[in-house]
């Protein structure tokens, strides 16, 4: 949540990588958290997912890189994290390399340079750059996924809140983005000031592509998409852990 927005309910928000979250999922149950839907098939806890501020992609996606082998010969794959959605979604369609190497997403590509990891699997605002060091695409999650929307994560709220302690959590989370939307050069600053250096030139890229009115509320292709996940996954059917207004 944006600084500035108007809140209903206070919070102690706590400022972690996807993967740090995840992590934190395994072990805790927090009140509401950002989570991959890679994360899903491993919790036990229970939690409710927020009709609200998911992130999906329909364009460029996560894809696999390399020097000049591909996935079938690699015999290393670095990842930012064994929970992601896109490794989740990636080993259910194609056989990955035995060796998994965990790497900090923004040092897969120099992994690759320094030929410390044979292919890495990279976030679409990394595909670019990727290209740009002479590394080639072998395999994009997108394509394997064949859906015009791949959710990669969501708020996930823990379903022992109560139903009135959801409903403004998710009306704070809409009022920030809406706030967000309004003011984006204020935004860019805020987050800005919570992301280590190295990953500044990401900012831009993720608020275009997550901070959008379309974040505002779930859309029907969103939904079927979430719902071919928990097929894949072989989760619960969705209606049973996204949360509604009773």
């Amino acid at each position: 949540m944006t600084k500035r927005s108007p809140r209903y309910l206070d919070y102690q928000i706590k400022w972690n990588s996807i993967d740090e979250l995840n992590g934190l999922a395994l072990g805790s149950c927090l009140g509401v958290m950002k989570l991959s839907f890679g994360i899903l098939p491993f919790l036990s806890h229970s939690y409710r997912l927020l009709p609200v501020a998911v992130s999906c992609i329909t364009q460029s996606g996560p894809v696999v890189v390399s020097k000049t082998k591909t996935l079938k010969e690699a015999a290393s794959l670095g990842i930012g994290g064994p929970h992601t959605t896109a490794y989740q979604v990636l080993k259910r369609f194609v056989q990955v390399p035995n060796q998994i190497v965990i790497i900090e997403e923004s040092k897969l590509l120099k992994a690759i340079e320094d030929d410390e990891i044979d292919c890495a699997l990279v976030l679409h605002d990394q595909e670019h750059q990727a290209l740009e060091k002479g590394l080639q695409v072998v395999s994009s999650v997108l394509d394997l996924w064949s859906q015009p929307v791949l959710p990669l994560g969501g708020f996930f709220a823990s379903d022992g809140l109560d139903d009135k302690v959801m409903e403004y959590v998710i009306k704070d989370i809409q009022a920030s983005l809406d706030w967000a939307i309004a003011n984006p050069k204020e935004s860019y600053a805020y987050i800005k000031r919570m992301t280590p250096s190295h990953l500044h030139e990401r900012i831009q890229i993720n608020l275009d592509r997550f901070i959008n009115p379309s974040t505002l509320r779930f859309s029907n292709s969103e939904e079927l998409a979430i719902e071919k996940l928990c097929t894949l996954f072989q989760l619960k059917h969705q209606s049973e852990w996204i949360w509604k207004k009773k």
